[in-house]
């Protein structure tokens, strides 16, 4: 009885809640309330992205963000000196044969009397920092090759002299220091007396009487010929020490000086010396360096010669560079590599052991791979200053002892050349 009375009621609430054939046909479909559900949820996104937009704009209006411009890259390889007020923006820096900023000036100093380069000298500079120095070449340096006496002295003599004894010394220099100096300048009789004119006189404090020339001591006005006796050398001189050496490098630093003394007179002398100077320098190259070094104290720049000893072989005085200093003195001031040299870079002749063991071409032609030295051009019985020089030892030079007048002197004591300047 209680069942029925409870089923009856289930239907009277299923039939009292039950929709009428009106209220199902106003009721919105399942896929109806998705489509309006993803309506709705795409306008709210719209909107929220229009306003992130706005409040963009007007924050780039009030507070814009500074706008960093792109740096430039500059590059180190042949870099320019900083802009400066004494070099005319119409010069170019001379180029570097290795791109470097840093330039190697071989200055000759011949003996045209005797074909013989009595003074070696490498000026560098480097174009960046202004920096110069100088480093001497002993014209005694003991070096290999096919010649009668192995000395540095001989190279430009007997490859003919003339541009090829040049190309000779450079790639005896070459072979030496490990790298090719950039440009030369040969300093002779023609080039020495043009100079003189230029700079109207030369003064020059001369040290107690040189032995390896006829100049008296003290302070004098030179003369052309005068200047070129400290450049070479007597040729009753057979002493090997490092007396020529300092005050050849002392003498170019005067001259230098002399040159530069006048701001005005730069180009001028530029022009001048490029016209009666043997030098593949032009005259803007000239006019650069003149202006770049104007205000350097020439007089007071780092000032070396090439350390080494006296050592004789066959009854004859050489001097021998030594490697491993000579290295630091190179690297030091002189180098225009991207890495330091090292003793596989070098070529000093040395009279004992195999560093110049091989065969040896002529000078003045190809590319200078030869074993070779290059050092200052005078005749055997001049005086050298320190210098350092590296090769074999087992390899016996030819040596047809030309100039028997050179005696030998293996009693000197081992020249070193102290000079320097900070």
């Amino acid at each position: 009885m209680k069942q029925r009375k409870f089923l009856a009621n289930n239907k009277a609430a299923a039939s009292a809640t039950a929709d009428t054939p009106e209220e199902k046909q106003s009721r919105l479909s399942p896929w109806t309330r998705a489509l309006l559900l993803f309506i709705g949820s795409v306008c709210i996104f719209a909107c929220t992205v229009v306003m992130c937009f706005a409040l963009v704009n007007r924050s780039a209006e009030t507070d814009p963000l500074p706008v960093q411009e792109p740096k430039e890259l500059k590059y180190e390889v042949n870099l320019q000196p900083p802009a400066s007020e004494n070099i005319p923006p119409e010069l170019e820096a001379p180029e570097s044969v290795y791109g470097s900023n840093r330039l190697n000036i071989l200055l000759i100093g011949l003996d045209t009397a005797t074909n013989r380069t009595d003074t070696l000298v490498l000026f560098s500079v480097d174009i960046a920092t202004r920096e110069a120095a100088m480093l001497s070449i002993p014209r005694d340096t003991y070096i290999s090759g096919n010649f009668d006496e192995p000395r540095l002295n001989q190279v430009y003599k007997e490859s003919e002299s003339g541009e090829r004894g040049i190309r000779a010394v450079k790639e005896m220099v070459k072979d030496m220091i490990g790298y090719w100096p950039d440009y030369y300048f040969v300093l002779d009789d023609a080039a020495m007396s043009g100079i003189v004119d230029l700079c109207g006189k030369i003064e020059f404090d001369v040290p107690e009487q040189p032995s390896y020339c006829d100049l008296s001591a003290g302070l004098q006005t030179l003369s052309a010929s005068k200047a070129m006796k400290l450049l070479t050398f007597r040729n009753d001189y057979t002493e090997i020490s490092a007396e020529p050496a300092r005050i050849q490098r002392s003498f170019l630093q005067t001259l230098l000086s002399e040159l530069l003394q006048d701001e005005e007179m730069i180009e001028y002398n530029a022009r001048a010396i490029a016209g009666f100077a043997d030098t593949d320098l032009s005259s803007d190259d000239l006019a650069y360096l003149g202006h770049l070094l104007q205000d350097t104290d020439i007089k007071s720049i780092y000032s070396r010669a090439l350390p080494g000893e006296v050592i004789e072989t066959d009854g004859k005085s050489y001097f021998e560079v030594n490697a491993e200093e000579a290295i630091i003195i190179l690297n030091e001031a002189f180098n225009p590599l991207d890495e330091d040299l090292t003793v596989f870079d070098v070529n000093f002749r040395q009279l004992t052991g195999d560093s110049g063991e091989g065969s040896y071409s002529s000078f003045g032609f190809g590319n200078g791979q030869n074993n070779t030295g290059a050092g200052n051009t005078t005749d055997s019985s001049v005086d050298t200053s320190d210098n350092t020089d590296t090769t074999d030892t087992t390899e016996a030079p030819t040596e047809a002892p030309t100039e028997p007048d050179t005696p030998s002197e293996s009693d000197l004591p081992a020249p070193t050349d102290s000079e320097t300047t900070p």
